[in-house]
This record gives C-alpha cells, structure tokens and sequence, in this order.
C-alpha cells in the first residue's frame, strides 16, 4: 500500500495555484480563499510547532532551510514530530478546518480533482508535507 501511495504522489502535477486556477476554472475569489486557508492553517501549524521555546519565525526558518534537502527535512521531522504528537488535538483540528475549507470553496469534484492530480506548491510554502510525509506511517 505504502509502494502505491508513494506512485500516485510521483504521479502528481507540481503547479501553482493560479494554474490550477485555470485547470479547474476557478473563480478569483476561489483563488483568494484557497490562498488565504493556505495562510491561516500554515500559520496555526507553525504556532503548534513552535510550541513555548521558539517562534514561529524561527520554525519556519527551520522548513524554509530544509525545503529542497531531504537530509534536513529528515532531520526537522525527528525534531518536531514528538511536538505534533504532543499537540495532536489541536494538530487534528487545524487539519480538518483546512479540509473543510478547500471542501466548501471547492466542492467535493473539484477537491478530488486537486487532490488526486495535483500538488500546489502554493498550498505548502515550506515543503511541510515533504517533512512529515512517511512520519506517521502513512
């Protein structure tokens, strides 16, 4: 299962938000909502992973540094897994807002298409599913 998962992630479309924009003829205001979701959620992510003893900045210095270097987003997710499981409460609900999200700016079809076909590199500025991807076994 996990030797297919990984195919069908090797089979995604790197592209930008606006040409999915255009793939899936969105509206502006579609574009701007997944924008701003895209923000908010990356920015609550952070806060959970900097947790009491850094800052938000100082995490995403951490993914902006390790974002093309498989060596070092190895390394940042032995250090902040153990914090994502520690906040897993608010780590879920983050998750599921930001599911819901894309669902109601979307729809279903659309989503699935998103999903299914594409990885916006828009949506993940700092590589994070590259990091934690693998991390829980999936």
């Amino acid at each position: 299962i996990e030797a297919l998962i990984e195919q069908q992630e090797a089979d995604k479309t790197d592209i930008t938000l606006a040409e999915l924009a255009h793939e899936l003829d969105l509206t502006r205001d579609q574009e701007i909502e997944l924008r701003e979701l895209a923000r908010t959620s990356t920015e609550e992510f952070l806060k959970v992973l900097a947790g009491e003893d850094q800052t938000v900045e100082d995490v995403r210095r951490d993914f902006e540094d390790a974002k093309d270097d498989p060596t070092k987003q190895a390394e940042l997710a032995g250090k902040y897994v153990s914090r994502l499981m520690s906040n897993l409460g608010p780590v879920m609900t983050a998750a599921m807002k930001y599911e819901t999200g894309v669902t109601k700016i979307l729809g279903p079809e659309k989503k699935a298409k998103m999903e299914s076909g594409y990885r916006v590199t828009d949506l993940d500025p700092l590589g994070l599913e590259a990091v934690f991807e693998g991390s829980f076994g999936d």
